[in-house]
């Protein structure tokens, strides 16, 4: 006969290990489902990573485009910016053309926006027109004011010419920047 301990044994030995099997069975079923829905996602995440490496080659390629030009404009920059580098090409330019630079000051600071150099130099009368000439019209577009010519210089035996001028050089806008703008 059973008894009602008897019972309450056999009940608890059946219902125990179905709580625990139906309990580790719904923790296995959300499991299962975050594990769909990891799989579902992963195609997106596939996809985006695709996107992002697509963009990347994009981009890659589009600086290798821009590059050359970025390294261009950057060199014109310095040179147009830094006093020490316009120095040397003004004194180069006089040095092709056999003018004597003899001194090259600034007069004010470079962040203004025309920037001044005072510039002392002779030559021959045909070296002073060809120098004053190439500066003007060469890469730079110079403006000399206040100048003032002495003749004849000792140094020349046909006279030659002392200059003491300033200088200044414009601001000149990048034409296809303001034909976009």
């Amino acid at each position: 006969m059973i008894t009602p301990h008897r019972s309450v044994f056999f009940l608890g030995a059946a219902v125990i290990p179905a709580v625990f099997w139906f309990g580790s069975a719904s923790n296995s079923m959300e499991l299962r489902e975050d594990a769909f829905t990891r799989l579902a996602n992963a195609g997106q995440v596939v996809a985006q990573n695709q996107l992002k490496v697509s963009n990347s080659n994009q981009l890659q390629s589009e600086w290798n485009e821009l590059k050359p030009l970025a390294s261009q404009e950057l060199e014109n920059l310095d040179d147009d910016l830094n006093p020490v580098l316009l120095q040397k090409r003004v004194l180069a330019v006089g040095r092709s053309i056999g003018f004597d630079v003899r001194s090259i000051k600034q007069l004010n600071d470079t962040s203004k926006q025309t920037p001044e150099w005072r510039i002392e130099a002779e030559s021959t009368w045909e070296n002073l027109v060809s120098f004053i000439d190439q500066l003007e019209r060469g890469k730079y577009r110079v403006r000399f004011n206040d100048v003032e010519l002495k003749m004849p210089s000792d140094h020349y035996s046909d006279g030659g010419v002392k200059l003491s001028a300033n200088f200044t050089i414009p601001n000149i806008g990048n034409s296809s920047m303001e034909d976009q703008g």
